[in-house]
């Protein structure tokens, strides 16, 4: 079977780590391009002497396993991670941020030092943001009409959507193995 970057897997069998058990279930997040049947995963658990792959995933969660000990349980059939959805003009120095949403869960994103440092959640946040921002909140004064039409329809229509209930699922059932 070809493995892509985002495939939900299970492990069949043993692997080079004494940690990682049979059953245990991860993320693809690389996949070796040098002839090797090396496959970066990160587990949905800390598996206590794993690294990153190469700074792709979170550090103790991943390692690189061989394909024959792998097999897919999820395919997203999604191109592409994020869609850029506008980029503003720093009003204080020469930088252009960039204000992003994940195609997959819907939320937004900004580059900026403010939204990436920011730890706390605001009550006045709405459903699509974890963080705010200025870069969003001016998104959302030029662009916020636009963006409910194009983006909430969007959202309702996946969530009827067969295919998407059989991710999501896929992802809770991940959820007990964190």
């Amino acid at each position: 079977m070809e493995f892509k970057k985002g495939d939900i897997v299970k492990i069949i069998s043993r692997t080079t780590n004494h940690n990682i058990e049979i059953g245990y279930m991860g993320t693809i997040i690389d996949i070796n391009i040098e002839g090797s049947q090396a496959i970066g995963v990160e587990f949905n658990k800390d598996i206590k002497s794993g690294h990153s792959c190469n700074d792709k995933g979170k550090v103790n969660y991943c390692w690189w396993v061989n394909s024959n000990n792998l097999k897919v349980v999820g395919r997203y059939k999604i191109k592409k991670d994020y869609e850029i959805l506008d980029e503003i003009q720093s009003k204080t120095s020469q930088k252009v941020y960039t204000i992003k949403r994940n195609v997959l869960t819907g939320k937004i994103s900004c580059n900026c030092p403010s939204w990436i440092f920011k730890n706390s959640v605001n009550q006045n946040d709405v459903k699509d943001c974890d963080r705010r921002c200025k870069h969003i909140e001016q998104f959302f004064r030029d662009h916020g009409d636009e963006y409910e039409k194009k983006f909430m329809t969007e959202i309702d229509y996946r969530k009827e959507d067969k295919e998407y209930d059989n991710i999501l699922n896929n992802l809770e059932s991940l959820e007990k193995y964190v």
